[in-house]
């Protein structure tokens, strides 16, 4: 019988500031409709103290999209699916 240690390592997490960021865009009040946009995402990272523009924005989301933690519901509109969870650390909120 062959025992393996259990796995200790640590689950790939977005960095803290953009988990606030981005949960607290799915806190918004037509988020379960329409999701988040853009601008909704630049003034709350403003809000937390995060200086970035909308085309660095831009790119950041769309690779979010890519790696499976966000999806586009319509043009420049996202929602966080099941994938995103763990990422954006929602589950830890619930």
């Amino acid at each position: 019988m062959i025992l393996r240690p259990p796995n200790t390592r640590k689950k790939r997490q977005a960095p803290k500031e953009w988990r606030a960021v981005i949960l607290e865009a799915c806190q918004l009040p037509n988020y379960a409709k329409t999701g988040f946009g853009y601008s909704e995402v630049l003034d709350i990272a403003s809000r937390h103290g995060i200086s970035i523009g909308r085309e660095s924005l831009r790119v950041k989301i769309d690779r979010y999209r890519r790696n499976g933690y966000v999806k586009k519901v319509s043009r420049g509109r996202f929602q966080v699916p099941v994938t995103g969870y763990d990422f954006f650390g929602a589950l830890e909120h619930q």
